[in-house]
């Protein structure tokens, strides 16, 4: 910790920061360091520098005004699991300490929110539905205020958003959001409010997966901003596969519980006794678990047991018991991204698929990403065998939006996003996306559910997502959605893809080497196996960015996209042998 420092801002979680003090001699081991220094103004954003190289190594760190500890919300580059433990005030034990992703740059630290800004302004009315147009005020409770607002769903700062002068006549569906600014003070936290013009659309869905569904809890509140209300209910335990949460659901209604009690971390802590096999009366059944859902419109499920009967065995259980009470319920397999560490069979290449003769190690997050639908799919025509509802099971692959998000990033082509900082800027930890990564997932969802492109619509609430990086989102979610055929959207054409490219072209190479598929139609999409076997729209690996090509192998590829007709099929042999190792 030696030269790490504390540092202060008033213009954002991420940006304006001022140096208040500095560790200047070597902290003893396993002992509080207290750091005292006088300081006069308040800050909203306060935060602790690690220094560099240090990968951040934080055990415990309190923030205190005077003898007044401090709260607030966790803020910085640290993972949120372990940022809360170092920030929950008990005991530290010896030699456990926090790590960041990073050697440099790593930060933790709170935002203080109303505590060290103004008031917040008061929106009259709040949200709500309205057959004609509208007129909205924003009240100050500061005479020196100065009101912002922005009507793209983004939080409004200092020098974005438009200043209020007087009401706003609003005559269709418009979310405004807005934040209090004031001479000498950090921006105030911001307030929002939706209003639909007209009648909403209506949506009922039903969720049952783990805290990869979890994170996608903000949909409700954004579907809402397209004019879209959403009766959302659940199912979750964390990290539970399938086959335990139909126990645990067993086992809830067995004990009388609904979902509406039982907070599902609770209920995730112990799992649940032996259950029967089936549920039987599965209306009643349905009424104990979720009392106020009768039809529901769109029903996910999050698959993650490799074991594939198995998985398909569980998955059917769930769907025969919601087609008992929605026989026209649109199903889904939502398709999740992978941890950091990459280590699940899909990444090993020890996950085998109907769809070659053999598969490779995934050497890129995005080729995780393609094997994870490769996975998918094999498990949807599992359960095809047995389910017979009467719309087909569709798949959202958000896994898809993930690969593409990480190498626009990794290639420079998030605006405001660096290319180093794919976890920082998504994730909450290696594996759990934060409020702005949940944002794109949730674009997959929207895009999914109602059949439609998210773009201008379906807005960033509640996130820090500037407009660009938003609709760079709500296009990604709609391109993905749109030309994956088993999301459902999908359309024929007659004029063909231009056939796919390959960069570098047929070459001896010695290691494994990255090659990137062009097509000279703008916006193709690719399959592609390395095996000899033919691949199709349907069948092969999905194109992320980037094929890492081995000595020896042969690419064979087919573009696409909806709308038009599928290109013929190129190969392309990389001929060598592997470097020699050196002993």
């Amino acid at each position: 910790m030696l030269g790490g420092r504390f540092l202060g801002s008033n213009i954002s979680s991420d940006a304006g920061f001022e140096p208040l003090a500095e560790i200047k001699t070597t902290p003893a081991p396993n002992q509080w360091t207290e750091l005292t220094f006088p300081n006069a103004k308040i800050y909203r954003w306060i935060e602790y520098l690690a220094p560099s190289g240090s990968y951040g190594r934080v055990a415990k760190v309190e923030f205190y005004s005077g003898e007044h500890k401090l709260i607030g919300d966790i803020i910085g580059s640290f993972p949120t699991s372990g940022a809360r433990l170092a920030l929950d005030g008990k005991t530290p034990t010896a030699n456990v300490f926090f790590l960041g992703n990073q050697p440099d740059g790593q930060r933790i630290g709170l935002d203080l929110g109303d505590a060290a800004s103004g008031r917040r302004p008061v929106i009259n009315p709040g949200s709500g539905e309205f057959g004609n147009p509208i007129t909205v005020t924003l009240i100050s409770k500061e005479p020196k205020e100065t009101i912002r607002y922005t009507t793209d769903g983004t939080i409004p700062t200092a020098g974005s958003g438009q200043i209020y002068s007087g009401p706003i006549h609003i005559e269709k569906t418009t979310t405004i959001c807005a934040a209090a600014f004031q001479e000498g003070k950090a921006p105030t936290p911001p307030v929002d409010a939706t209003y639909i013009i007209g009648p909403a659309v209506h949506l009922s869905t039903l969720h049952v997966g783990n805290s990869l569904t979890e994170v996608t809890s903000y949909f409700p509140r954004q579907a809402e901003t397209a004019g879209c209300k959403v009766d959302r209910h659940s199912l979750i335990i964390s990290g539970a596969y399938t086959k335990r949460l139909w126990n645990a659901a067993i086992e809830m209604i067995h004990l009388g519980i609904s979902t509406e009690k039982v907070h599902w971390v609770d209920y995730g802590k112990t799992p649940p006794a032996n259950s029967p096999a089936t549920m039987e009366d599965g209306k009643a059944a349905w009424k104990k678990l979720w009392p106020s859902a009768t039809q529901v419109d769109d029903f996910t499920l999050q698959p993650r047991d490799f074991d594939i009967a198995e998985e398909a065995d569980y998955d059917n259980r769930f769907l025969n018991w919601v087609l008992q009470v929605s026989p026209n319920v649109q199903p889904w397999l939502y398709i999740e991204w992978d941890e950091s560490a990459r280590k699940r069979p899909t990444d090993l290449g020890k996950e085998p698929t109907s769809e070659m003769k053999k598969v490779w190690p995934a050497a890129t997050w995005e080729e995780s990403m393609g094997a994870m639908i490769l996975y998918g799919e094999d498990l949807e025509r599992k359960i095809n065998e047995s389910y017979h509802g009467a719309k087909p099971l569709r798949i959202i692959p958000s896994a898809l939006a993930m690969g593409w998000i990480h190498y626009m990033i990794e290639n420079g082509e998030v605006p405001g996003v660096a290319k180093t900082d794919f976890y920082q800027e998504l994730f909450k930890d290696s594996v759990h996306t934060n409020a702005e990564g949940s944002y794109l997932v949730d674009c997959t969802w929207y895009a999914a559910f109602r059949g439609e492109s998210p773009e201008g619509k379906f807005l960033p609430i509640r996130t820090h997502l500037t407009h660009e990086q938003a609709q760079l989102m709500q296009r990604l979610a709609w391109n993905v959605v749109k030309n994956y055929p088993g999301s459902g959207y999908y359309e024929e054409g007659k004029d063909p893809v231009g056939k796919p490219e390959f960069d570098p072209a047929a070459t001896a190479i010695k290691d494994i080497t990255p090659v990137m598929l062009k097509s000279s139609t703008p916006g193709a999409w690719f399959r592609y196996t390395l095996d000899g076997t033919q691949p199709s729209r349907t069948n092969g690996y999905i194109y992320c960015g980037v094929v890492s090509l081995r000595p020896g192998m042969t690419i064979k590829a087919i573009a696409y996209k909806s709308g038009m007709a599928d290109s013929g099929v190129a190969e392309s042999t990389y001929s060598g042998s592997p470097a020699a190792s050196v002993q």
